[in-house]
């Protein structure tokens, strides 16, 4: 007696159209033609509520569908009908395996992500494995992840983007890769985006807090991503140094507790003054205002055109105060009071 479903096998043979010559074969699960031999169906299942792993009344143990573990198997086995139950017996140690693997939760305390998730997760781990990131920075962006996907923000194409800016954030720490470095090792695009969108869903999250304050809280990580959309009309030789100077010039704004407010309140505005302040000191001035604007509004950033005087002369104003010393910055700032209407330098160095 077979416990394989067929929907084939009452029908006449494809081949040599004879009726009644089916008969299946529960080794192989399949329906094969007695007369021509001629297999009309394949990987049958079984039909039953449960599949069974061990040999039923009929005596077959490579039947293939009975192959699996038992979904009621402390039910079958379990002290309730007088069995051993006990971990130093064969059947005790495989019944508390079932139940701990039942039992089992993610390292966050949570139940284990969705079968589809699990095996994206493993994807990403294996090109994050690759490039060489630490097992714990790759276990803290799994978290992430998994917590941003539950929230249903991202699903389809956009998980590995997604995934690509956890691991940027949870690399937080170490500060060895930029971004542009990571969606080349992912190999996504609109990355920058990305990081909006997990930055809105996790912050406010005491877990993940942490991960996001010295990058995105205190600019540097907001400046560096709007960085990306505009140099394209810089040289490539200057880059580097620009991007430099742009953290230098955050990390002096953040140290003044007075401007510190002013800048978290408006991390996108003051960073188009940062990046046109750090291109005129590593001397290149081709770049104006308007094109940065342009550039940061089509990524999708909240740009103020009106704002930009104020911004650019409070970034001048501290320069000063902070390089009053040097005098090559005199000359750079002439070059960028073009831009300001506002006469703050001229009192700094008349």
């Amino acid at each position: 007696m077979s416990y394989l479903v067929s929907h084939t096998c009452d029908l006449p043979c494809i081949t040599c159209k004879l009726v009644g010559t089916k008969i299946i074969l529960a080794r192989e699960a399949e329906v094969c033609c007695t007369n021509c031999g001629t297999v009309s169906e394949t990987s049958l299942m079984d039909g039953r509520q449960e599949h069974r792993a061990y040999t039923d009344d009929t005596g077959r143990k490579e039947d293939p569908s009975h192959v699996g573990m038992p979904e009621k198997f402390n039910a079958l086995f379990g002290p309730s009908l007088g069995c051993t139950s006990d971990n130093s017996t064969p059947w005790g140690k495989r019944l508390a395996k079932i139940t701990a693997e039942s039992r089992r939760l993610a390292p966050s305390g949570k139940p284990p992500p969705p079968r589809g998730v699990v095996s994206a997760i493993k994807d990403f781990e294996r090109i994050a494995a690759s490039a060489k990131f630490p097992d714990n920075i790759i276990q803290i962006a799994n978290e992430m992840f998994t917590e941003f996907i539950d929230k249903g923000c991202v699903a389809g194409p956009g998980r590995k983007t997604a995934y690509a800016v956890c691991i940027y954030y949870s690399s937080n720490s170490e500060r060895k890769r930029s971004l542009r470095e990571i969606s080349t090792i992912f190999d996504v695009k609109n990355i920058t985006h990305m990081c909006n969108t997990v930055h809105n869903a996790l912050v406010g999250r005491e877990q993940w807090k942490s991960f996001f304050l010295d990058r995105v809280v205190k600019g540097i990580d907001v400046v560096q991503r709007m960085f990306m959309h505009v140099q394209s009309k810089i040289p490539s030789k200057l880059h580097k140094e620009v991007k430099l100077q742009c953290d230098k010039i955050w990390t002096m704004l953040n140290n003044n507790d007075k401007l510190d407010r002013i800048n978290n309140s408006n991390p996108e505005g003051v960073s188009v003054a940062v990046i046109f302040t750090a291109c005129a000191i590593c001397n290149f001035g081709d770049i104006q205002p308007k094109a940065i604007m342009a550039a940061c509004k089509a990524a999708g950033y909240t740009v103020c055109a009106n704002r930009f005087n104020e911004h650019l002369s409070t970034i001048c104003t501290e320069m000063c105060r902070v390089n009053a010393a040097n005098e090559k910055l005199k000359v750079i700032m002439k070059v960028i009071m073009k831009c300001t209407k506002k006469k703050v330098i001229t009192k700094t160095y008349s």
